[in-house]
């Protein structure tokens, strides 16, 4: 029985999901294969969760882009049983939606201050971001 599920993201920049996951609590390291229900599956890097068995893995597209793969499975009453993947969504959100947006906040806060734009980012009561700027 598979629980895997794929999130969709567009970032080119590892470095980018690197900061994501970092303000998560995350840790994204080199990896072969990523921790979930079935075991061994195949990725390039995964993310880590202190105290989180399962992982978040991550797979270069032939586009360039890189997707995210995760198993969700699991409950509090399953955690001591290994299956913790609901504290994945719980960091991440509902199909990872709050690491994507958080990656996507990267990108455009590196290439920004690579110009040499001030900026801020501020999580508004909703969970959604706030890119302030200044030249």
């Amino acid at each position: 029985m598979s629980h895997l599920t794929s999130a969709p993201i567009r970032c080119k920049d590892i470095a980018d999901l690197r900061a994501a996951a970092k303000h998560f609590g995350g840790e994204l390291i080199e990896a072969k294969t990523f921790h979930s229900y079935q075991r061994g599956q195949s990725c390039d890097y995964a993310i880590k969760l202190p105290g989180v068995k399962y992982e978040v893995g991550i797979r270069r597209e032939k586009s360039g882009d890189y997707s995210l793969h995760f198993d969700p499975f699991g409950n509090d009453a399953l955690a001591d049983c290994g299956h913790d993947g609901h504290r994945l969504v719980r960091t991440f959100g509902k199909g990872l939606g709050l690491l994507t947006q958080r990656c996507a906040a990267e990108t455009v806060l590196r290439a920004a201050r690579k110009k040499g734009v001030l900026c801020s980012v501020k999580t508004l009561s909703n969970g959604s971001l706030q890119l302030r700027m200044s030249v």
